[in-house]
């Protein structure tokens, strides 16, 4: 019953039908109130609609779950993220990483918050790090362009930004 709800709730969320998915998720959370998935669903559906107090205290709610899961420390600095709190978020996807050394995501997004925060450096050791993982991804040779432009590297910007639009040719950004 819980895993036929919880596959339901995730289609209705894939779909955008968030109405729907919050009420199967909140199904699959009465039958099973520390039920991981559907904690960490349901905080980043509230976190879609803007529902910024609901998506903490469900994301607080899936860390007390399992503390040490490497995707609930993600799914919180994504939060953190949002809302602003780059240096916070930073912190929650170090903890991802802890776990989980080649978290991608975590890699990525740990460094758009150093470049929110201005500090290029650091954003260029973690765009960096995600490119030896994934090389053909033209917005993280984006990203890197721009945290070197930061650091005054233009030379290697532009290198970087021309690897960005030989993958992906009509890619504006770049």
């Amino acid at each position: 019953m819980v895993v036929a709800a919880e596959g339901r709730a995730f289609v209705q969320h894939q779909a955008g039908n968030l109405a729907e998915a919050a009420r199967l998720y909140r199904d699959v959370l009465r039958a099973d109130p520390k039920h991981f998935d559907a904690l960490c669903m349901l905080g980043l559906l509230h976190c879609q609609r803007g529902e910024i107090d609901d998506a903490a205290r469900v994301a607080d709610s899936a860390m007390q779950c399992d503390p040490h899961t490497a995707t609930a420390h993600y799914n919180l600095g994504c939060l953190l993220q949002n809302v602003g709190r780059h240096r916070a978020a930073i912190a929650s996807f170090e903890k991802a990483l802890a776990a989980k050394p080649q978290y991608f995501e975590a890699i990525v997004n740990r460094g758009a918050c150093f470049m929110a925060l201005e500090e290029a450096r650091d954003a260029l050791d973690c765009f960096d790090q995600a490119l030896t993982m994934r090389p053909r991804e033209a917005g993280l040779w984006n990203n890197r362009g721009n945290a070197q432009m930061w650091l005054g590297q233009n030379e290697e910007a532009v290198e970087s930004y021309d690897r960005a639009v030989a993958i992906k040719p009509n890619y504006s950004e770049a």
